[in-house]
């Protein structure tokens, strides 16, 4: 693929902390009174946060598997309860026919597999008044842009599809994934006005970038990514065993320092064409995806209000 930014990658000693991908960062396993994250806990040190709750650890525990396989009921948001703890049941479709999860074992395209639903662990961007920025430090799942190339009519004016507005990924984000995500506590949500300017893809002037609006989900922009995470390194982020079962194009390589790292989008489109936007490669550099693609994840960020 061809890097379209010059890469702030620098190889020597490289410690990485959760603000990117190592070879050992896999998602915990929290346990507790806070483990629905119903209420946002911020970590001591004030770096990242867990508020929200979303399918990322498979369940390969056989006595547990029978219990679960027995389950019928459905919770209004779409998982199951058992014992007090959330669990997702979904069908395999990995990238990649290598593809494993944390605990070794192979997934296996088309195969039911369980997910522990966790507490999701936010990296905090940056704080004002009570009110936190975050975006999920690990990449949760996958979703197209938009579902074609194919420009629209609305209101009189041509959308395109990297044109984040009218976006499959804006409605998923603000529709699916929030009703799920904070189904049991959404109050700590804010409403942000979201940044679309030229100014937010990397481009002087972009005749593809969409208007201002208001909304609760959104990617990152290309500026939010290079302001936060200043080198490749950084940039470069884990998918949960869930996202690689739902089909994220994953690094799989052991020795390498992006092992499980996953590419996701950005909100910014490429200012030639209507039909590629910006998205960060699983090894931290900015590249450029056509909208329709499948295989891209999703790393939300939202403003939240921590009391």
């Amino acid at each position: 693929m061809k890097n379209i930014y010059k890469s702030l990658f620098i190889l020597g000693a490289i410690s990485v902390s959760l603000l990117g991908c190592n070879n050992s960062s896999t998602p915990p396993s929290p346990s507790g009174p806070i483990y629905n994250g119903e209420t946002p806990i911020l970590s001591s040190d004030g770096k990242t946060l867990t508020y929200g709750l979303y399918p990322q650890k498979n369940v390969n525990d056989p006595t547990l598997l029978t219990a679960l396989n027995s389950l019928t009921k459905i919770e209004p948001n779409g998982w199951y309860l058992y014992n007090g703890v959330y669990y997702a049941k979904d069908y395999a479709n990995p990238w990649g026919n290598h593809y494993t999860f944390n605990n070794g074992d192979l997934i296996v395209a088309n195969q039911a597999y369980w997910f522990k639903c966790e507490p999701i662990s936010w990296n905090v961007l940056s704080v004002g008044s009570g009110r936190y920025f975050i975006t999920s430090t690990y990449v949760l799942d996958t979703h197209y842009f938009f579902e074609t190339t194919n420009t629209r009519m609305i209101s009189g004016k041509t959308i395109y599809a990297n044109n984040f507005q009218y976006s499959d990924l804006r409605n998923w984000l603000n529709g699916d994934f929030y009703s799920r995500a904070f189904s049991l506590e959404n109050r700590f949500v804010l409403t942000t006005n979201i940044d679309n300017s030229a100014s937010t893809t990397n481009y002087r002037t972009n005749p593809y970038a969409c208007d201002n609006f208001e909304d609760k989900i959104f990617p990152l922009s290309v500026k939010e990514v290079h302001s936060n995470y200043p080198n490749d390194v950084q940039k470069a982020t884990v998918t949960t065993d869930y996202a690689r079962n739902r089909g994220v194009l994953t690094h799989m390589n052991r020795d390498s320092i992006f092992y499980q790292c996953g590419n996701y989008w950005t909100r910014s489109p490429y200012n030639e064409n209507g039909n590629s936007l910006t998205y960060v490669y699983y090894a931290g550099s900015l590249e450029l995806g056509t909208a329709s693609y499948t295989y891209y994840g999703v790393r939300p960020a939202l403003n939240i209000r921590v009391s």
